[in-house]
């Protein structure tokens, strides 16, 4: 098995069409594009990834009700205005390995490269001595946001981008995305950081972004004089997709041509982006650089993660209960009806909250018919299903937005799904649909998009 298990499918799609064709280099950064934007959408599809710490508490998150007729719970409550069209629960999902490492340690990258560590020593608990069993190698496969972001390389400024909060040193265990083997992808934590690198200089200045449009453009003109030529190369049950591919020009074009719309977020005031108390507001200015850099098309793939899963020492003084110790500490002494498991209740629901905020500023962005947010799938994830049990099974994924392209509004009971038929999913949503399985761990699991998640 190879390093990183892409396992094609066998359909001829408009990929492999159009390079079997000869079709010339010009055409590389839009292929990615024509395919993730289907034949009728005019906006580009986007990604963001969400990672938030140590498992839920079931007997509270999972709904009640059927698949289209359900009631949220507490802590998916703040997600009721996207309930009818563009939220998806899915209960039932089962992250598929084992590791050399505690659970929390394992989860981590194996919630979104379907890969998980090595056996191994090269990385160890902080202060933990050299006999430790618990140490762990580095993972196998990078993960899906930058396979997607490579796929759609060159269509933005940014392949990917990457915002988070107490996320701890950069090795495995603190980390959701990777950008090759054992290669953890660097991130943002200081919100002041990321606006210099984002806004602070010509980013968003209106003369570099007709500069841009221009190259594109001229590109684009390469592309579809080469489209024009495979009409008369290709038979008649191939012409649709050589057709599908002007009309999606002619949409991309017409973005271009009146898209600009960059408004620089304010910054705010400097901030101790490290403290406790700041989290609420440190995720509040994660949040709305997000959405400028999404609705400035700066990128259309991103992941906000909070904390890590290897200890989240964050004491989250404002949750309404009176707690003194740190948040990984509560889940595993946290009975039923106590004061610890109140506290855990408000550190979830309060995630749920944040979610709830980056969907709503999404859903701020008038696009096309609709908002940014229909075009956007925000896929919310943790690496393990509860914090005391440690267990791989039960896990809780929800996914917001994206209603033009999955089929939302839903509360989806599967029966311990690997979740690597999600992994697929996501690939297929963003236009790799030539994958049919994702992960070293992706074996005797099924294949091909988690079923009816897409439209």
């Amino acid at each position: 098995m190879t390093a990183t298990n892409h396992r094609k499918s066998g359909r001829w799609g408009r990929r492999k069409l159009l390079q079997a064709l000869g079709l010339g280099a010009a055409c590389a950064p839009f292929v990615p594009l024509l395919d993730a934007r289907g034949e009728t959408d005019p906006a580009p599809r986007r990604l963001i990834l969400v990672y938030t710490p140590h498992g839920t508490l079931h007997k509270f998150w999972n709904p009640e009700g059927s698949e289209t007729d359900f009631v949220l719970p507490e802590l998916l409550a703040p997600l009721a205005p996207y309930q009818q069209d563009n939220l998806i629960v899915l209960k039932g999902m089962r992250l598929n390995g084992q590791g050399g490492a505690g659970p929390h340690t394992r989860g981590m990258p194996l919630l979104f490269t379907g890969s998980e560590q090595l056996p191994g020593d090269k990385y160890k608990h902080g202060g933990a001595p050299p006999d430790d069993p618990l140490g762990w190698g580095g993972n196998v496969n990078a993960s899906i946001d930058q396979v997607i972001a490579q796929g759609l390389a060159g269509a933005t400024p940014l392949n990917s981008l990457h915002l988070g909060y107490q996320v701890g040193g950069v090795h495995v265990a603190n980390r959701m995305s990777f950008t090759a083997p054992d290669t953890p992808t660097e991130l943002y934590e200081d919100p002041q950081h990321a606006w210099d690198q984002l806004f602070g200089l010509a980013a968003l200045d209106k003369e570099a972004y007709e500069r841009l449009k221009t190259k594109r453009m001229s590109s684009m003109d390469v592309v579809r004089a080469e489209l024009e030529g495979l009409r008369f190369k290709v038979g008649s049950d191939e012409r649709p997709k050589i057709e599908s591919h002007l009309a999606a020009l002619g949409d991309i074009e017409t973005a271009l041509i009146n898209g600009y719309q960059c408004e620089v977020p304010p910054l705010g005031e400097p901030i101790d982006f490290t403290a406790n108390e700041s989290s609420a507001e440190v995720l509040s200015r994660h949040i709305q650089l997000l959405a400028a850099a999404l609705r400035c098309d700066l990128t259309r793939v991103a992941t906000l993660q909070v904390a890590r899963g290897e200890w989240d020492a964050n004491t989250y003084p404002w949750i309404p209960a009176p707690m003194t110790d740190f948040h990984h500490a509560h889940t595993h002494n946290a009975p039923e009806g106590s004061e610890a498991e109140a506290y855990l209740r408000g550190i979830r629901r309060y995630y749920a909250e944040k979610v709830r905020e980056l969907a709503d500023a999404l859903a701020a962005v008038p696009e096309g018919d609709g908002t940014m947010l229909d075009n956007t799938m925000i896929v919310w994830g943790t690496e393990v299903g509860h914090g005391q049990t440690h267990q791989f099974t039960e896990m809780p994924f929800v996914i917001l937005g994206g209603k033009s392209f999955l089929n939302s509004g839903r509360f989806v009971t599967h029966q311990d799904v690997a979740h690597h038929r999600l992994l697929v999913g996501i690939l297929h949503a963003m236009g790799q649909t030539s994958i049919a399985n994702y992960g070293e761990n992706d074996v005797d699991v099924g294949s091909g998009p988690l079923p009816g998640l897409l439209l």
